[in-house]
């Protein structure tokens, strides 16, 4: 039998009560958990509008730029290309404007052949494309002053003249040139014709015509030209 000492005595009841399922930290594992899950659907909805990179900001609300205003619109230019604004004009446009001064395309072997027309008195390998008379009358002066756009020059019929403003390599030499230095002459005397087209356009200086390139070569055909 059992000793009455061996006997425990009973504990306090309240510890026989039912416990409460898995405990606090149980469920608020569980409600931290849902949290996690609630936030990152609220993540996925909303983030591409909150965190998104904001774009540029508007042409208008960005700082003035240091770049000059286009140039206002021509009248004499519109009236070669038509009803384009000439700073908006293509290429082709460009290319095909009806200016007898400025509108060919070509090469220094090209130029220099057509001027060969002026520099052979209008005749050229048997066929006449100029009256001698034309070319005379293009060689010599037909007026003499300060032109607005180009100063001092003596001008024949659509060609300059060798003068102060615009020399030539001869006297006699009547020849006519571009932006960048290109050009092309002609002269009766010695039946000499010379073009020139630079495959790469260099603007610098006062005078647009004064390119070094251009003056060496201009330089040169006064040397050779005088002795012929």
């Amino acid at each position: 039998m059992t000793e009455p000492s061996d006997i425990t005595a009973p504990k306090d009841p309240a510890e026989y009560r039912p416990r409460p399922l898995l405990g606090v930290t149980f469920w608020a594992m569980i409600a931290f958990a849902v949290i996690c899950v609630l936030a990152g659907v609220a993540i996925a909805q909303f983030g591409p509008r909150l965190f998104a990179p904001k774009p540029a900001p508007h042409a208008a609300e960005t700082a003035p730029s240091a770049e000059p205003p286009p140039p206002p619109d021509d009248p004499m230019l519109r009236r070669m290309v038509g009803s384009v604004i000439p700073r908006e004009a293509t290429e082709w446009q460009r290319r095909s404007i009806e200016s007898p001064g400025g509108g060919s395309c070509g090469n220094g072997r090209s130029i220099a052949r057509l001027c060969a027309i002026g520099a052979q008195g209008g005749e050229l390998d048997g066929v006449r494309y100029l009256s001698k008379s034309l070319v005379d009358g293009a060689s010599s002066m037909q007026a003499e002053g300060v032109d607005p756009l180009f100063g001092a020059i003596r001008w024949g019929l659509g060609f300059a003249l060798d003068g102060e403003g615009y020399p030539g390599p001869t006297p006699t030499c009547f020849h006519w040139g571009g932006a960048g230095g290109s050009f092309g002459l002609m002269d009766q005397p010695t039946g000499v014709s010379c073009g020139y087209a630079m495959n790469n356009m260099i603007m610098g200086g006062a005078e647009p015509r004064n390119e070094p390139r251009n003056n060496r070569l201009w330089s040169a055909l006064k040397q050779v030209m005088s002795g012929l």
